[in-house]
């Protein structure tokens, strides 16, 4: 070193710089390492969220899922199904009422019948029964009134007695009752044969049994077809008979 005093000052020189550079090399590479690695954690943890995101569908049309639900079926592309669905007949979506039959030969008019035969389907009785007692004690409206030898009226298509017409108003719920009104005077008949029903029923009547004490109780009250059925028979009565052969008339016109 004492010949050469500046080329050993160089070498050391040069030796520092090449540490100092080899350090900074190895700090630049462990930074761009750690850059890295956080990049690829950072990576990591956002891929998951990439593709579990869920997938955006389409909502489905409120009239396919009306058809899927009715028809058991996927409904197609075309909306063919909905069409079908659109043009379904009402049968087809619920049972109907049966409609009155008709019965053209009747001096009733379309409506008065229509009414008679809603309120024999809601009261359970039998169209025809009511049909035949009204031919029975009117002739169908056309003798609507009748004075009694005890000195009582019965007036009206279904012949109501004057002296229960306020009773039988109670029972049908009726105000300011007119006998000679015709939707009156067959609620007022529906109303006491619901009575007679229900009373017999008590004593333990079912059947065509039951049906025959309504009639006659209607003809003669309660006490009166008890009398009757005890005395001569229930199905000697006259009024019965001729309601029943009324009946099979009409149940061969329906």
């Amino acid at each position: 070193m004492g010949k050469f005093p500046f080329l050993s000052l160089a070498l050391v020189i040069i030796m520092g710089l090449l540490s100092v550079g080899r350090l900074f090399v190895q700090e630049n590479v462990s930074a761009r390492e750690q850059e890295q690695q956080s990049q690829t954690e950072e990576h990591r943890l956002l891929k998951p969220m990439v593709f579990k995101a869920p997938i955006d569908r389409k909502p489905v049309n409120e009239v396919h899922i009306m058809s899927a639900v009715h028809t058991d079926s996927v409904p197609d592309a075309g909306g063919k199904q909905a069409e079908a669905q659109k043009e379904a007949p009402k049968e087809a979506q619920g049972p109907k009422e049966p409609k009155r039959p008709p019965l053209p030969n009747l001096p009733l008019p379309d409506q008065l019948l229509d009414y008679l035969w809603d309120r024999s389907r809601e009261s359970g009785l039998s169209f025809s029964l009511l049909l035949a007692m009204a031919k029975q004690e009117s002739n169908l409206g056309q003798d609507k009134i009748n004075v009694n030898t005890n000195g009582t009226v019965d007036k009206g298509i279904m012949q109501v007695n004057s002296s229960s017409l306020d009773w039988l108003a109670g029972l049908a719920r009726i105000q300011e009752v007119d006998p000679m009104n015709d939707y009156h005077s067959i609620d007022l008949a529906i109303a006491f044969l619901k009575f007679a029903r229900n009373y017999w029923e008590k004593q333990g009547l079912t059947g065509e049994r039951l049906e025959n004490y309504m009639i006659v109780s209607y003809n003669r009250g309660i006490g009166g077809c008890r009398y009757y059925d005890q005395t001569y028979g229930i199905n000697n009565n006259a009024y019965l008979i001729k309601v029943r052969q009324n009946q099979e008339r009409f149940d061969l016109q329906l």
